[in-house]
């Protein structure tokens, strides 16, 4: 089986990109290559990151309408841009930071996903102190009601398969391709949140319509495996929350484990 790491990224998000795909030559094994989307016009930021990396390949695609949506929409086409068995999609503000093969995300075979009840009292603080956004969100997308907030930390891993049919049930439920509903989306609701979110739609369809293909596992009721990522926060490679982590990373020290429940 086959699988690819898959990163949507941008010029602003470059210099993240590049301890990323550093992350991933120190710590990864068993996977083919890493696949990097960006858009047309940052081929040149980008290409001087992935230079010398024989293991990465640059995808492209123009940007257009909100860039933020486009790069959600990026990730809903990721078998679009490789032909892997499976896709591990990450993010530019991430690191690998311990050994990782695709078996570090699986579980019997099969992916681990976690979730966690939108009843859960942390769920209300969540989003930066505020209220977790998404199940009203996710509902609509999908069509049914969603119990579980789905993303809880980075890493997720899809079938090929997966990605498409869940593409086929945008167009079926709302008339219209992923692509113009994913940008129809960007305008943003109360408080500010753009009314979208890549990986809880992904998770919901998967969870609801092909359980039996994945191991989805529940904060506070499974056993959770330890992660194997850190996340920053990707408006300001500069915060404190950024600059101690790709400290330690320089540094070739163990970064430091995120604490929040269930990441």
């Amino acid at each position: 089986m086959i699988t690819d790491i898959f990163i949507v990224t941008c010029a602003r998000h470059a210099s993240f990109l590049d301890y990323a795909l550093r992350s991933i030559e120190r710590n990864c094994t068993g996977f083919r290559r890493t696949v990097v989307l960006c858009p047309t016009q940052d081929v040149d930021e980008v290409g001087l990151v992935m230079l010398r990396r024989p293991h990465t390949f640059m995808a492209t695609a123009m940007e257009y309408g909100d860039g933020h949506n486009w790069q959600m929409l990026g990730k809903v086409n990721a078998d679009l841009h490789t032909d892997a068995d499976m896709i591990l999609i990450s993010d530019s503000d991430t690191l690998f930071i311990k050994p990782t093969t695709p078996e570090s995300f699986m579980r019997n075979g099969k992916p681990i996903h976690l979730m966690q009840r939108y009843d859960h009292p942390e769920i209300a603080t969540g989003h930066g102190g505020q209220p977790v956004p998404w199940r009203v969100i996710t509902e609509r997308d999908c069509g049914w009601p969603v119990e579980y907030e789905y993303m809880r930390r980075q890493g997720f891993l899809y079938p090929r398969w997966l990605l498409f049919k869940a593409r086929a049930h945008l167009l079926k439920r709302h008339g219209c391709p992923a692509d113009v509903w994913i940008m129809g989306r960007s305008k943003p609701i109360p408080p500010a949140f753009r009314s979208f979110c890549e990986f809880n739609f992904l998770n919901a369809y998967a969870h609801k319509k092909h359980p039996d293909d994945f191991c989805f596992l529940e904060i506070g009721k499974d056993e959770i495996p330890a992660g194997h990522l850190w996340q920053g926060w990707s408006h300001d490679i500069n915060h404190p929350h950024n600059t101690e982590a790709l400290k330690q990373f320089d540094a070739n020290i163990t970064v430091n484990q995120p604490t929040i429940t269930g990441l």
